[in-house]
């Protein structure tokens, strides 16, 4: 199988250009109920609140590199494609969402446009957990044609490991709910294959994941 080429931040330092990165097919899942098509173009989704369950909550830097992936198995990367990411504060709450009382709020959602590389980079924070869902983000994948019009879209969700999970679940202010109702076995939608690899940053964890789609 092919692999591209991307630069990725790492606790340890930046990963050389010429390192190649794993190049697969990722899950193409559903939605979900709380997506907005009105999301802003920004790379920091904590900005703009005084939320404490997003001012307060463990930092995540997220950074992703999407790819094309042929029939034959090889990857080259996708430019341009608008990039959607969208997930709960540390209460297991979504903005924008009126039956939530979180309407005109815009925590925790955002988009970047691909650079050359395929690649987005956002902060954002790690995510609390809801009833009925293990902890999770939402990415969407839009890639454009000619036109301008949105060629395709994929959505797909990303997961973090539970024993991680459980120690951020018992930090301020998440720890103010009791123990979470569903871990990643549990969920139907739950794929290990999108499972984050996260390593310490700063006070919080960044993360790199490569997302494959098919064109």
């Amino acid at each position: 199988m092919g692999t591209s080429i991307a630069l990725f931040e790492r606790a340890g330092g930046r990963v050389s250009a010429a390192t190649p990165l794993p190049c697969t097919l990722t899950p193409d899942v559903e939605m979900g109920p709380f997506f907005v098509d009105s999301q802003p173009n920004r790379s920091d989704l904590t900005s703009g609140t005084h939320d404490r369950y997003v001012t307060q909550a463990v930092p995540l830097s997220l950074t992703l590199r999407i790819s094309k992936v042929s029939q034959a198995g090889g990857c080259t990367a996708l430019p341009g494609a608008r990039i959607d990411v969208w997930h709960a504060d540390a209460n297991g709450v979504y903005s924008e969402e009126a039956v939530l009382n979180t309407s005109g709020q815009r925590y925790l959602r955002g988009y970047q446009i691909a650079d050359r590389q395929g690649t987005v980079k956002f902060q954002t924070v790690y995510p609390g957990w809801y009833p009925g869902r293990t902890v999770h983000i939402h990415v969407m994948v839009r890639p454009f044609s000619a036109s301008g019009a949105a060629a395709k879209q994929y959505t797909t969700q990303l997961y973090f490991d539970d024993s991680l999970t459980d120690r951020v679940m018992a930090r301020t202010p998440y720890n103010t709910r009791g123990a979470r109702t569903m871990k990643n076995a549990a969920d139907g939608l739950y794929s290990r294959s999108t499972q984050l690899a996260l390593a310490p940053r700063e006070a919080g964890y960044a993360a790199h994941f490569s997302i494959g789609v098919k064109m």
